[in-house]
């Protein structure tokens, strides 16, 4: 038990020993070693795999977060529409929003098209949210998503 004990007791003490040892004149440019620097686990990959490995860097994390931002320009003024949100892989749920900003200078067919319209042909409104998961179908304030275009304002 005392030879286990002292064998234990000295392979840290060798370890230190070797390790302060400099190994013939390496002198301070040795002393650091240079570090290889790190790859990113997407974008230092061949193009045409980067949607898969982002894909599956995101199904890892467990979680994802969004926003994308869309503009719509014309003589009349700039239409945005931003859409945000949350996964979550593992309840296999989610949720998003969509938020337009709609000039006062576009007309009301203009307005119609971005924002469609409800089941009772009310004018959609200019946000929404949406919750989806496994035992529940979409809903949100309006009966459909705007639609992602934007004819000419004119």
């Amino acid at each position: 038990m005392i030879s286990r004990l002292a064998r234990t007791a000295a392979l840290p003490l060798a370890l230190l020993l070797l390790t302060a040892c400099d190994g013939g004149g390496g002198g301070e440019k040795d002393a650091q070693p240079k570090a290889e620097p790190t790859r990113h686990p997407v974008f230092d990959q061949p193009f045409d795999r980067q949607v898969f490995l982002a894909l599956r860097e995101t199904q890892k994390a467990g979680s994802a977060s969004f926003t994308q931002t869309v503009s719509f320009g014309s003589a009349k003024g700039t239409a945005v529409q931003t859409l945000s949100g949350r996964l979550d892989f593992a309840k296999g749920a989610g949720e998003a929003g969509v938020k337009w900003q709609v000039p006062e200078k576009y007309s009301a067919e203009v307005r119609k098209t971005l924002l469609g319209t409800t089941p009772g042909r009310a004018p959609g409104t200019a946000s929404t949210g949406f919750l989806v998961d496994r035992q529940r179908l979409p809903r949100g304030t309006s009966a459909r998503p705007p639609m992602p275009c934007c004819p000419c304002a004119t």
